[in-house]
């Protein structure tokens, strides 16, 4: 789970492919006398995921260990989308394509969820103030999550360097500003001074 800096069209990689996930094969038919019952064959495996690829599984259908694993892949998938979806409702307008998941595919058929990401858009703006607002609200995306990854607060960490790089240009517009004011009062000042007109301070 991460959120990704976007600084071009480029989408960024994924994180590491998904642990391959292979439940321990079992017989789904019903018990019988018939001993052939009892024993595994080679096709169970096969036909138990067909069976589950078209929802037609149950708890019955899975070992105790299949079960575990189970658990385990519907935990992660719904940590994994809360997680990306912080990141998508505090980016606002800067989040660029949505979530992108990784999946793993469980005991059951389904696929779960392990990974994902949210790519946005961490470009510095014209305007220093544009900038600080926009790598403000590109924090509060990267660390939205309950728990943010390590690659969350790098990207937090690159938008507040950002953000106070824009704050220095604020900082230094603004003096500029003030001094070019005050000249222009000394000026209008000194004008008036030639003019013999009092001037009261």
């Amino acid at each position: 789970m991460k959120i990704s800096p976007h600084l071009s069209g480029n989408l960024p990689q994924g994180l590491s492919p998904p642990v391959s996930n292979q439940g321990k094969g079992r017989n789904v038919s019903g018990a019988s006398d018939d001993k052939e019952s009892h024993q595994p064959q080679r096709g169970d495996t096969p036909l138990k995921k067909d069976i589950y690829s078209r929802g037609l599984s149950t708890s019955q259908d899975l070992t105790t260990k299949e079960l575990q694993e189970l658990f385990r892949l519907k935990k992660r998938d719904k940590e994994v989308r809360q997680h990306e979806m912080a990141h998508i409702a505090a980016g606002g307008p800067y989040v660029r394509g949505g979530a992108h998941f990784e999946y793993e595919t469980g005991p059951d058929g389904r696929r779960y969820a392990v990974g994902g990401e949210v790519s946005i858009d961490t470009s510095q703006e014209m305007d220093p103030r544009a900038t600080l607002q926009k790598m403000r609200t590109v924090q509060r995306a990267a660390l939205a999550p309950a728990h943010p990854s390590q690659q969350d607060r790098r990207v937090a960490a690159q938008a507040a360097a950002k953000a106070m790089k824009a704050m220095v240009e604020i900082m230094k517009e603004a003096e500029k500003e003030r001094v070019s004011r005050a000249a222009q009062e000394m000026g209008e000042r000194g004008e008036l001074a030639n003019k013999g007109v009092d001037i009261i301070v």
